[in-house]
């Protein structure tokens, strides 16, 4: 670990049950008055989830606005109608309720805020944030990681384009982390979730290092307890401690810890955005899931030490030759998003015939963007060898 770094996590976490009734406490201490609500397509309204939090704001006598609807792969033209929404009202503080899209959403509003441009230039990093008006969260699923990640995912429809940038000004003021919230969240979705918290982790664990670099250890430490929790939270979706293990292990996989002193990149995300901002009923964890398997299997006899590695210490692999274990190491993921019934391929998604030349075209950029890779980078050949690989 030869890198310099700074590292800071600002996100201050509260974790646990009934967390969420504090909420009008915490959002005196940041003075809030008037407020942005921001979620999704209706499962914190039959949850009775919203109304605790608006009666709460309420007895605070905090005004509060929702923008509502907030789509998987979120949109631009959300982030557009919230931040006319904060202008139009004079609000002062953001609050996301729910997943990573409705999470990613609020960022930008709130990157946007002091931003006199088209929003989606800081996803597309034309412009770089300065400032950001305050917000902070209440997670719904153990999945993204946007709670404390410095990240931000959006797309515009109408480009065909979805994208994401990093800035410290992503990362929210607060998480509240109850995991009794995700008890309501669908197998399904519990599944998608799993897949995205092991590659936050995953692709930072494939990202160079040296043999003594210690976020792998972490990483590997992360991923067993991710499979362990997943396992039984499959079988027993009401199971506190597994619920609670995803829930934190989905935040520390994505708040840098498992990349700490690392240069790291994230080739199978990019090659996902491509794939849903071109169907956009994808979703990000279940292209994940089709698309880790044919990236290793593209990259097999460069990354052979970090399968084998990963096989032996996940899934209890001991066969005689590096080369056997990383190649079992694949299977043993297909297998494991095969049990949590997770697609494996493009057919699996619906998707018969993928336009494999767009999906190249919008992954590289058309042609501008190539991934950087010690031995290999991913540029438009070696994505179309993946993309077919996951056919």
């Amino acid at each position: 670990m030869d890198n310099k770094f700074n590292f800071q996590l600002k996100t201050k976490l509260y974790f646990g049950k009934n967390q969420e009734d504090e909420i009008g406490n915490i959002l005196k201490q940041y003075n809030a008055s008037k407020v942005l609500i921001v979620y999704g397509q209706g499962s914190v309204i039959k949850s009775g989830l919203l109304g605790k939090i608006t009666n709460i704001l309420n007895q605070y006598g905090i005004t509060y606005f929702c923008l509502s609807g907030i789509r998987p792969n979120p949109t631009i033209e959300d982030v557009n109608k919230g931040l006319s929404l904060v202008k139009d009202k004079s609000l002062d503080f953001i609050l996301a309720i729910g997943g990573g899209s409705v999470m990613d959403t609020a960022k930008l509003i709130a990157n946007a805020y002091y931003y006199e441009g088209n929003p989606f230039d800081l996803s597309i990093k034309k412009y770089i944030s300065q400032n950001a008006l305050p917000f902070g969260v209440i997670c719904t699923i153990a999945a993204s990681g946007s709670e404390m990640s410095n990240s931000c995912v959006i797309q515009d429809d109408n480009l065909g384009i979805k994208s994401g940038y990093s800035s410290d000004f992503n990362r929210p003021l607060f998480a509240i982390c109850n995991p009794e919230l995700t008890y309501t969240v669908s197998p399904y979705q519990t599944a998608v979730g799993i897949v995205d918290i092991m590659m936050h982790t995953l692709e930072r664990y494939f990202s160079d290092s040296s043999c003594l670099e210690p976020c792998d250890s972490l990483a590997i430490g992360l991923l067993k307890e991710v499979i362990k929790a997943a396992e039984v939270v499959m079988k027993n979706p009401c199971d506190y401690e597994a619920r609670a293990s995803l829930m934190l292990l989905s935040s520390f996989s994505h708040n840098g810890i498992t990349s700490i002193g690392k240069k790291y990149i994230m080739p199978v995300h990019q090659l996902e955005h491509a794939l849903s901002a071109t169907y956009v009923n994808v979703a990000h964890g279940a292209g994940l899931a089709v698309l880790f398997p044919a990236w290793c299997k593209a990259y097999i006899d460069i990354e052979t030490n970090k399968l084998a590695t990963l096989g032996k210490e996940l899934f209890n692999l001991n066969l005689k030759s590096d080369k056997d274990n990383a190649i079992m190491c694949i299977s043993a993921f297909e297998n494991f998003f095969k049990k949590l019934k997770m697609p494996l391929s493009f057919a699996d998604l619906g998707i018969e015939n993928p336009n494999i030349d767009l999906l190249v075209e919008r992954f590289s950029l058309k042609g501008t963007r190539v991934i950087d890779h010690k031995v290999k980078p991913l540029d438009q050949k070696v994505a179309e060898e993946i993309y077919l690989l996951a056919k």
